[in-house]
């Protein structure tokens, strides 16, 4: 008789699995890691550590670089929204690295991230939006740290087209004025348009411009003209919508002006109409059972079935009378409900005798 072959849990091996050998004891995982093990046939990776939030690596021996920032604002601000926009700079293109991003309702007092290397990014900037139209831009911080903890007033940069000065040669493309914005400007941090974002050197003698992506934080999300501003681009259901007045709802699906459909209220009316129509429909078929079963039981009876003509009651005669003309009820309701409002049995109900002749009546 051939020996068996066992299929051993992780853990276990042996050729009965008696053998035990577990990987994560003791814990190779480092400041409170979670060790998990694995099945590798190489021996290689045996073991996944699953590490705390402020740690990374292999064992969790890397402490992730925090980021830790106060907004201090020295003036008033009313923000529907802001983006917080983390980069690193690219070298040698100078463009700005996306590492982070986050959305919220209002201003954020704090802001606080752990970022999985050793250096913090490089640039953080706020996107703030008070209105639908454009956002205005902020910078937080412009340091090369391991760890960001600071409290800061945000610089504004406005756009270069409102520090542009008009005397200046038109024919120049506006990207080669930047330098006069910084050297007339002592007191000038940043400024930015749709293709760069520069900061101003301390000396203010020229400026160094970074090339970013004003769509990172746009979506199309939103219903009835919303602004839809995303979150973590990793998670599309990471988003705010900034409704137009008179509009409300997660997704300004709703509408507050008057003799005005929205998508929500469209749907719902189809399906008070759809409940409507349902019930007249069962209460039509209810009468008209109820009506058969009362004939069915009356000429169960012998006496109906035995005599051919028999005299009647006055209030008898009315009475059959009424459930005659009451079978005709089904029938009557369901063509007004149901062939009259359709367009295609209209069309095909108008072509018949009775058809023409009950329009003209009509």
């Amino acid at each position: 008789k051939a020996n068996p072959s066992c299929l051993c849990t992780v853990g276990r091996f042996g050729a009965r699995c008696y053998l035990k050998y577990d990987d994560c004891d003791p814990n190779p995982c480092l400041n409170n890691g979670t060790c998990l093990s694995t099945y590798d046939r190489s021996g290689e990776v045996s073991y996944i550590c699953n590490c705390s939030v402020q740690f990374y690596g292999n064992e969790c021996q890397n402490e992730k670089a925090s980021v830790n920032v106060t907004l201090n604002m020295t003036f008033e601000l009313v923000a529907l929204a802001t983006v917080v926009q983390l980069y690193d700079i690219a070298i040698p293109s100078l463009m700005l690295l996306i590492q982070h991003q986050r959305v919220t309702y209002g201003f954020p007092s704090t802001i606080t991230y752990n970022h999985p290397y050793a250096y913090a990014p490089y640039l953080g900037v706020l996107k703030v939006y008070e209105d639908l139209v454009r956002p205005v831009y902020f910078i937080m911080y412009l340091l090369h740290q391991s760890e960001i903890n600071i409290t800061t007033s945000p610089e504004r940069c406005p756009h270069a087209s409102s520090l542009l000065h008009t005397a200046i040669d038109q024919s120049v493309p506006d990207v080669f004025k930047y330098h006069h914005i910084c050297q007339n400007d002592g007191k000038r941090f940043c400024f930015h348009d749709e293709n760069y974002l520069c900061i101003c050197q301390p000396n203010h003698y020229r400026t160094e411009c970074f090339g970013h992506n004003i769509q990172l934080d746009h979506c199309d999300n939103c219903l009835s003209g919303g602004k839809c501003v995303q979150g973590d681009r990793n998670h599309h259901h990471d988003f705010i919508c900034l409704c137009s007045s008179c509009q409300q709802g997660l997704r300004c699906e709703f509408s507050l002006q008057p003799f005005s459909f929205t998508l929500d209220l469209l749907l719902s009316g189809s399906k008070e109409v759809k409940v409507v129509y349902v019930s007249i429909a069962l209460l039509i078929f209810t009468i008209g059972l109820f009506n058969n079963f009362c004939s069915f039981v009356t000429f169960k009876r012998p006496s109906p079935r035995n005599l051919a003509c028999t005299s009647l009651a006055h209030w008898q005669r009315h009475t059959l009378l009424g459930a005659y003309l009451l079978s005709y009820a089904p029938q009557a309701f369901g063509f007004i409900l149901y062939v009259l409002p359709s367009t295609v049995y209209k069309k095909e109900f108008v072509k018949t005798s009775i058809g023409k002749s009950y329009f003209k009546l009509a």
